[in-house]
């Protein structure tokens, strides 16, 4: 038997690309209006074994919004 030793294995790193609805949009863009929020937003995408949830917040304000189609369940 031979041992090895130092030997490093990287995988690499699995990237999943997310996006919004066109009703998850809507809400979006209507929740940004009635706010007057203009830029700097943080979009959360949590995948479940059902769909996909989101959530976006305006960073200087905190404010944020759940615009999940959970129609598309």
């Amino acid at each position: 038997d031979s041992e090895v030793t130092g030997v490093q294995t990287c995988a690499l790193p699995i990237f999943t690309e997310f996006s919004l609805n066109k009703i998850e949009k809507k809400r979006f863009k209507k929740w940004r209006k009635k706010n007057k929020l203009v830029d700097g937003f943080t979009f959360r995408f949590y995948p479940t074994g059902i769909g996909v949830a989101v959530t976006i917040t305006h960073i200087d304000s905190k404010k944020s919004i759940d615009v999940t189609n959970y129609s598309c369940w």
